[in-house]
């Protein structure tokens, strides 16, 4: 089977293409430059440049209507939020080509944090306390319902505005005086929008592979490190069982909506108060390359044909446990960010992140990017990170 990867730029790309490739697929990488992190493993079979999906999404399609054509491809695997719905959007121009992943109004339906709330409030899966709100003029009334501090999220992490996608952001709001400076900022894009309380506490995740509509697989970690060090990119990570209650939520939630190809459930963990759902993201996830190793296979179980008919899910009970993986320059780069601060961190606390530092590289944590099976990858990242300063 021939594969076009997009968004060969990811990290989630070259574990796309590293996996597919070890499983027998010939594998092209794409994206909007030449020179890519996942173009450059040795299980790519050939790179191509497409116009730029964020500036020109209607060159995009367009291109895209010819060059799959052309490139002879069985199958597509966007790794972005951007061309997953673009690819998905257009589906019916390539009857023939294998896009595993469910309908636009599915993806829409879920993506939207509005309509995702909804839905989870109407089955039993738990959410925050939320408000809608169409305008800057309802912001200030749903602020106060709710209570400070609220958070203040657009529908959607992206919008298409004009012939261009706009990125939107998530806002924690402390005060009304907060709310004031904040609310002259926020373009019409960002709404339809939700406010909620705020709930402490950390993020746990679910990743899943759902097929004709039943789950097929299921995959959970551990962050263990991130960046921004007070939360963000995950850049050492550890495989674990998920918990049943957000295994079991996940399941209610997707099973509901008729499900097709992966997802990645969020949620915030308290306490005090429990568990709540966060978002839904319709594609793969930072951290794809620990499930990998991890023995759950998503890339390759997503196109795998001869699997598709079992009835064996790959569950807990099927990948490893404890399975540690880190993104080296990821993680060097937040312990850059720890010594930009050491007056808040402390040279107590700063010491001991070095030592934890120094030891993860002795440990038995995986590499993400760096293999000495495929090492052009790492080198092409270390390039480009002394390279961008």
């Amino acid at each position: 089977m021939r594969v076009l990867v997009l968004d060969a730029c990811q990290r989630a790309a070259l574990a796309c293409v590293r996996s597919l490739g070890q499983s027998g697929f010939e594998v092209i990488a794409a994206d909007e430059i030449p020179n890519t992190l996942a173009g450059v493993s040795k299980y790519c079979f050939e790179t191509v440049v497409y116009p730029s999906p964020y500036q020109a999404p209607r060159g995009f399609v367009e291109w895209a209507k010819v060059a799959f054509l052309e490139l002879e491809i069985d199958a597509v695997l966007p790794v972005t939020e951007v061309t997953t719905d673009l690819i998905v959007r257009n589906r019916c121009i390539w009857p023939n080509i294998k896009i595993p992943f469910a309908d636009i109004k599915k993806i829409d339906d879920l993506s939207n944090k509005v309509k995702l709330f909804q839905l989870a409030s109407s089955i039993g899966v738990p959410v925050p306390r939320s408000v809608v709100v169409d305008n800057i003029s309802d912001m200030h009334s749903a602020a106060e319902s709710i209570g400070y501090p609220v958070v203040f999220k657009p529908a959607r992490s992206r919008v298409l505005v004009g012939d261009k996608w706009q990125g939107t952001a998530v806002k924690v709001v402390e005060s009304v005086d907060e709310l004031e400076s904040l609310m002259g900022n926020f373009p019409d894009f960002n709404f339809p929008a939700l406010l909620q309380e705020f709930v402490p506490g950390k993020g746990v995740g679910i990743f899943t592979l759902y097929r004709q509509s039943k789950q097929y697989a299921y995959f959970a970690h551990n962050r263990l490190r991130e960046k921004p060090p007070e939360g963000g990119v995950s850049v050492l990570s550890e495989s674990r069982l998920p918990q049943q209650e957000v295994l079991d939520y996940t399941t209610k939630l997707l099973n509901a909506s008729g499900w097709e190809g992966v997802a990645m459930v969020e949620y915030r963990e308290s306490k005090e108060r429990g568990i709540y759902l966060m978002e839904v993201n319709a594609r793969f996830w930072g951290s794809l390359q620990l499930a990998i190793e991890a023995g759950v296979n998503f890339p390759a179980l997503l196109l795998d044909e001869l699997s598709a008919g079992k009835e064996d899910a790959v569950n807990g009970e099927n990948y490893k446990v404890g399975v540690k993986l880190r993104w080296f320059l990821g993680d060097l780069d937040r312990l850059y960010l720890l010594f930009k601060t050491w007056r808040t961190v402390g040279w107590v606390s700063l010491l001991r992140e070095c030592v934890t530092f120094g030891l993860a590289c002795f440990s038995s944590a995986k590499s993400e990017v760096f293999r000495l099976s495929d090492i052009k990858p790492g080198l092409y990242e270390l390039k480009n990170y002394f390279k961008s300063g």
